[in-house]
């Protein structure tokens, strides 16, 4: 108990020394919540120690998970690299589940995740004649999803008969070709712990206390499987949400998630409401944000911790006749010139589509600011990087002749400096790796080659964080986990960079910066009015809550930058913002 008095404030304590039972612990935005969840994880191994028993924590994403990983070695917790904590996110564990377990299911142990799943889907509408949907082959793989994990298929590209015929071929291929794609990992482990009572048992035996990161983004299969692991809440579960960041409704992030949380497992609701992040200023203003989208009644306003930041909330209406790109770029300028260290900067939008004005104004800035747009999809799109993934993806069909040119070709515009015959050794080398292993090694000396290009570097750095990640595994772990996790690795690379970060509001989960511009802050835009979009009450409630997310990254500052009629959310924050004059030089203290 004294490991928890130390590391955790009074409110922090008080809800780890009564987890015994289950709990759903609703915490705020810098509240600690991770600390918590960590602490609780280790005093639950210090209380029970039996060697026989595990503490499962489950996170929502790979990077979540080896942050708690992380954290959990710390010597503060007193429970550094001990064997009964077993750390993985909801498709990580489901993978370990049925890699163990499937063929008592009907399934294959052998079965390999996807690895280039709109391919596989282009493969098959080709065999069923409908090769006229491959260009809209991600929707129909999209529609098929929602289909599987029960949701509304209205928006699907093909009438509900022609879906369904699509999703049982596919259903049928996966199992011929002996591959999962990712619901399989949640969907497939579900259906064999039903099917495979004995399964059950094993798995129901192996922990006995479950801890769970980010519950407000799970969907409704993750809740069955934790629902099955602890047999329907015969093991205590500790949550930790936040309902109010709740933005990933198209992943079945439901506000019900949480309701059903409480219910099926009887949990005891807690709260923690100190925000240690946030001044009072970023904090009241967030509060207005947030509080209509919550149950009458209920009073659940954070409070700020902090003590020792001013925080500064304001409003910039550049008027008509600016580019906005170059008005944010001219606040972003300022707070540099104020020294606010670039990687301390973040411009934060839920809409990226508009990005490129504001990546333009910061490469014409005298001086030019350093910026990184984490999330950007073109490297993905360059020569260097689909000869890697093309050749990690598609080894056993690189024999084709088709598929032998398209390498040459792309070979030689990735590596323009390389003489022909060495570009055709490279391609005969990539076609002749008998392995994942061996081909990864002939792409790094393509790398090696290509070693001045500023994208062969960043792509070096993300092979060599893929290898890294998968140092306890093996070499073709690595070459997956490039395949698999590209765009998580890129961003995770990206976020550290040492440059002003430009990124979505969903990106920006979890992370904090001394400075959040928040541009576009204008009628049509913040909230985003998409066509067709039905402007009820949750839409209202999802679009205030990806403004709070955004609002409540910063330590110091929020800028709203305005570049027309303002947002009608300006008007709830009268009184806590400070204008900004429009010819920028900053008038505040």
């Amino acid at each position: 108990m004294r490991i928890l008095h130390d590391n955790l404030d009074p409110e922090q304590e008080k809800i780890a020394l009564e987890s015994g039972a289950s709990r759903l612990v609703l915490a705020g935005p810098g509240s600690g919540k991770t600390r918590l969840l960590t602490n609780v994880a280790a005093f639950r191994v210090r209380q029970t120690p039996d060697s026989r028993r595990r503490i499962l924590c489950v996170t929502f994403s790979v990077e979540a998970t080896n942050q708690l990983r992380l954290r959990l070695r710390s010597p503060k917790l007193g429970v550094a690299n001990s064997p009964r904590l077993h750390i993985a996110n909801f498709h990580q564990l489901g993978a370990q589940i049925l890699h163990a377990y499937a063929d008592r299911g009907g399934w294959s142990r052998t079965s390999q995740t996807m690895d280039n799943p709109d391919e596989f889907m282009k493969e098959l509408l080709g065999d069923l004649s409908l090769g006229y949907l491959n260009r809209n082959a991600q929707g129909v793989a999209s529609a098929i999803s929602r289909l599987r994990n029960r949701r509304s298929t209205e928006n699907s590209p093909v009438p509900a008969q022609t879906l369904q015929t699509i999703a049982d071929a596919y259903e049928a291929r996966k199992l011929e070709r002996c591959v999962w794609d990712f619901d399989d990992l949640i969907i497939r482990t579900v259906e064999l712990l039903d099917r495979a009572p004995e399964v059950l048992e094993v798995v129901q035996t192996m922990f006995e206390y479950i801890v769970v990161d980010e519950l407000q983004d799970t969907s409704g299969f993750q809740l069955e499987l934790l629902s099955r692991i602890s047999n329907a809440g015969a093991t205590p579960l500790f949550g930790v949400a936040d309902d109010d960041q709740m933005i990933y409704a198209w992943r079945d992030a439901r506000p019900e998630n949480i309701t059903e949380f409480e219910t099926k497992f009887h949990a005891q609701e807690c709260l923690l409401v100190g925000n240690y992040r946030c001044p009072a200023k970023i904090v009241d203003a967030a509060n207005s944000i947030i509080a209509p989208t919550r149950p009458a009644g209920a009073s659940r306003a954070a409070e700020s911790r902090v003590t020792k930041r001013e925080g500064q909330v304001i409003s910039l209406v550049s008027g008509s006749g600016l580019d906005h790109g170059d008005v944010v770029a001219g606040v972003v300028a300022q707070e540099l010139a104020d020294g606010i260290e670039p990687k301390e900067v973040a411009i934060l939008s839920a809409i990226g589509f508009r990005f490129p004005e504001i990546k333009t104004a910061f490469a014409n800035a005298n001086p030019q600011i350093p910026c990184v747009h984490v999330g950007d999809r073109t490297l993905a799109a360059t020569p260097i990087v689909r000869v890697l993934l093309s050749a990690l993806n598609c080894r056993e069909r690189l024999v084709n002749p088709t598929s032998r040119s398209r390498l040459l070709r792309t070979l030689s515009q990735a590596l323009p400096m390389t003489d022909a015959p060495d570009i055709e050794a490279l391609a005969q080398e990539l076609i002749d790796a008998p392995s994942p292993d061996a081909t990864l090694t002939v792409v790094r000396k393509a790398l090696s080659i290509a070693s001045t290009d500023q994208d062969a570097v960043h792509v070096r750095k993300i092979v060599l964080a893929a290898t890294r990640d998968a140092a306890a595994y093996s070499q073709s772990h690595a070459a997956t986990s490039i395949v698999l996790e590209w765009n998580r690795l890129d961003a995770k690379l990206r976020r550290e960079e040492q440059s002003v970060k430009l990124m979505t509001t969903f990106g920006a989960k979890g992370l904090e910066f001394d400075t959040v511009v928040i541009p576009f802050f204008e009628q049509g835009f913040t909230p985003y009015v998409r066509k067709g979009t039905a402007q009820d009450a949750e839409w209202w409630a999802e679009e205030r809550r990806k403004l709070y997310v955004a609002m409540t990254r910063a330590r110091r500052r929020v800028v709203f930058v305005c570049g027309g009629a303002p947002s009608v959310f300006l008007g709830e924050l009268t009184g806590q913002t400070i204008a900004w004059s429009r010819n920028l030089p900053r008038e505040v203290g």
